[in-house]
């Protein structure tokens, strides 16, 4: 089963919850304050939101948001060694109940144990709970997307930076011979990576190299994000991590912002936003980087991004046919304006975001 798949996560006890969040954003969170959302009679769990403890307003506009759009009602769980509630808890309690969606419980969690907030230290709970299925499931169905919880959301940056040192000598030469030659088949390149990520964890630099000056293409990208949106058994996301790894500033936006969509279509909020930054830092001018930080501004369903892939996803080898720039194609104004639409309730109950 792949991370996408995964409809409804029913734990056992807040352990179990403490236990899950790490896998959900795809790291420990550190000075962060993370909303949970809870959906249903039963409180099943759904997407996670997460901001640093010091956010103040801007963090809190954003995760009320998020919890408009996907909770009944929520948990807060604030990972610092600070005993003080925090103005940043304060303001989701307060505009939270304003919007009538109820606040079950706050908790802070730090060195290994999570307490809940108005009660003493004997009430508290561990953080980890290894045989709750649930939570046994989410870390298989994570290994077989090819991803890892991290240490910390500074790994998550890193792991989407630019190479440095001899890396970073080697893939400027990978890239210079990529760019005097002629551009490849943009499927079988990307059916290469992806083999390679599977098999070996990693992506060739010679192949990254030229994967990249295809995606640096309109059609040629839109042609393989609508490929990903349909292959949820094929390692997408942790291939085009490897890409973004291996190129540099100067030329990562593309790639950036294609991991950007594909990461948020499957849930990972975090790495998207991450992605989507980094696209933007070395070319503020990216219209799809620009549309994927506006979708996760509004808190947008993941699914609501099929209607972006217009054309490309009814008829590829039309857009190929046509590279006058008429048709429809992701970063077109006709797309950015679908997402005023209404929107459907269908959505992923382990995705997350990032503030």
């Amino acid at each position: 089963m792949t991370a996408h798949e995964r409809d409804a996560i029913r734990l056992r006890g807040t352990a179990a919850l403490f236990a899950v969040i790490p896998i959900m954003l795809g790291f420990h969170p550190e000075d962060s304050l993370v909303l949970v959302c809870l959906r249903g009679p039963q409180g099943t769990v759904g997407p996670v939101g997460r901001a640093d403890v010091d956010a103040g307003q801007e963090g809190a506009d954003r995760l009320v948001a998020f919890a408009a759009a996907h909770a009944d009602v929520v948990a807060l769980v604030r990972y610092s060694p600070l005993p003080e509630d925090g103005v940043l808890t304060g303001l989701l309690r307060r505009r939270l109940g304003r919007l009538g969606i109820p606040v079950v419980g706050v908790w802070a969690v730090h060195d290994g144990w999570a307490v809940e907030m108005g009660r003493d230290g004997a009430h508290r709970a561990p953080i980890e709970s290894r045989d709750d299925p649930a939570v046994v499931h989410l870390r298989a169905a994570n290994a077989l997307a090819g991803r890892s919880v991290l240490p910390s959301r500074r790994h998550l940056v890193a792991s989407i930076a630019a190479p440095v040192g001899e890396a970073a000598r080697v893939a400027r030469a990978a890239f210079a011979r990529a760019a005097a030659d002629e551009p490849g088949d943009a499927d079988q390149l990307a059916d290469a990576a992806l083999e390679q990520r599977a098999n070996t964890g990693c992506v060739e630099v010679e192949l990254a190299a030229r994967l990249v000056r295809t995606i640096d293409g309109r059609t040629a990208r839109d042609r393989l994000i609508a490929r990903a949106v349909r292959e949820p058994d094929l390692p997408w996301v942790a291939m085009l991590v490897s890409l973004a790894g291996l190129t540099s500033d100067a030329v990562a936006s593309p790639v950036c912002a294609m991991l950007s969509l594909v990461a948020y279509r499957y849930g990972d909020g975090a790495l998207a936003q991450i992605a989507a930054q980094r696209s933007l830092d070395h070319d503020p001018a990216n219209s799809l980087a620009r549309i994927m930080t506006d979708v996760m501004d509004r808190a947008l369903p993941p699914e609501r991004l099929t209607t972006l892939l217009g054309a490309t996803d009814d008829d590829p080898d039309q857009a190929d046919a046509d590279s006058t720039g008429e048709r429809t194609s992701l970063t077109d104004s006709r797309c950015t304006k679908a997402s005023d639409a209404s929107i459907s309730d269908t959505r992923p109950l382990t995705g997350s975001t990032d503030t």
